[in-house]
């Protein structure tokens, strides 16, 4: 519910948003929070979402569409962005998992590994698969990025902490 008013702003000035419950969410039952996928075929089902949109309303303009995300859902924005640069107009992503090696070595391997990847869905850790770990985070991927994106970030937040949030910001002012 918190994100209602922010989906109604954009609303109101015109956007089509798209901000579903990827799969890990809590609050859908076992089989979907299990489904977790992190960086993968959640990001699909995202953007598959767009087809399904537009099959069912194709008066929709498509250049008013825009995704939003925050934290894992940050990251799922930004990498469907990223993956597919002309799918979407604009992008919101408030705090944002950015780079999984940096995000593993802060908070120990074994521990995220329990959380983002408990089915193994991976195939290894960073240091036997790090093409699928860089693969699955955003800041390596910035030179993708064709639309106007809006990144909050923030220092009180104690699961995606400002430095690694701030690589992102970083990599992107980098790129103007």
């Amino acid at each position: 519910e918190h994100y209602i008013p922010y989906i109604r702003d954009a609303v109101a000035r015109g956007y089509i948003v798209i901000a579903p419950e990827y799969r890990g969410s809590l609050g859908y039952g076992r089989a979907h929070y299990d489904a977790i996928d992190y960086g993968g075929a959640e990001v699909d089902d995202v953007t598959s979402a767009v087809g399904i949109l537009r099959s069912r309303y194709p008066d929709v303009d498509p250049t008013r569409i825009g995704i939003i995300g925050w934290s894992h859902g940050g990251m799922i924005a930004l990498l469907a962005v990223t993956r597919f640069p002309t799918l979407f107009r604009t992008a919101v992503s408030i705090v944002p998992v950015t780079n999984l090696l940096h995000r593993l070595a802060r908070k120990g391997v074994d521990a995220q590994l329990r959380e983002i990847d408990p089915h193994h869905r991976f195939g290894g850790t960073p240091s036997e698969k790090p093409d699928v770990y860089l693969q699955r985070s955003p800041l390596f991927h910035v030179d993708q990025l064709r639309i106007p994106l809006l990144v909050h970030v923030a220092a009180n937040d104690d699961d995606v902490t400002f430095d690694e949030a701030s690589q992102l910001v970083d990599a992107l002012r980098s790129r103007k």
